[in-house]
């Protein structure tokens, strides 16, 4: 899923002072559980897959280099320069075709409400293999996830079974 440019800015609640309306992006509480999901000392190599300005300032504190890839031009455009680290490197691509072709591990790779950009089960079963194979020994793989499932009963099963 490509984001188109209105889409991106009706998120935005003020450019001026680089802030996103709260639903669109993490918030302090949220931004805390990122925090404490990461490793404690900074760690060499990890990945954004997305431009999320919070997530990207989190992951420019606790990484050495921050690799963040986003398919959105608009994206990129509108939110790289939110978070200005000489330590970020930014890239256009799709994140599984990305993930396929890198030879790259890195020790942490994150995400916000990435899965919701996907097709379906299938594409997400991908996305998880190319990161366990991503994945540095010892590595950390961290995602907000809003989900509204549909039909909830029949998903309420579903998530049991992948909890167990």
């Amino acid at each position: 899923m490509v984001w188109e440019a209105e889409f991106i800015t009706a998120r935005i609640a003020g450019r001026a002072r680089r802030m996103r309306y709260e639903a669109g992006s993490p918030n302090a509480g949220e931004v805390e559980v990122y925090r404490d999901a990461f490793p404690a000392e900074c760690v060499e190599r990890c990945l954004a897959l997305d431009m999320t300005p919070a997530l990207r300032a989190l992951m420019a504190e606790r990484c050495a280099e921050l690799l963040s890839v986003d398919s959105s031009a608009a994206a990129i455009s509108e939110y790289g320069p939110w978070v200005p680290s000489p330590r970020e490197t930014i890239v256009e691509a799709d994140w599984s075709r990305f993930l396929r072709q890198t030879g790259q591990r890195f020790d942490v790779i994150a995400g916000d409400g990435i899965f919701g950009n996907l097709s379906g089960r299938d594409e997400a079963g991908l996305l998880l293999q190319a990161f366990e194979a991503r994945l540095a020994p010892g590595g950390v793989f961290v995602a907000r996830m809003a989900l509204v499932p549909e039909p909830f009963e029949a998903m309420r099963s579903e998530w049991k079974t992948l909890a167990e």
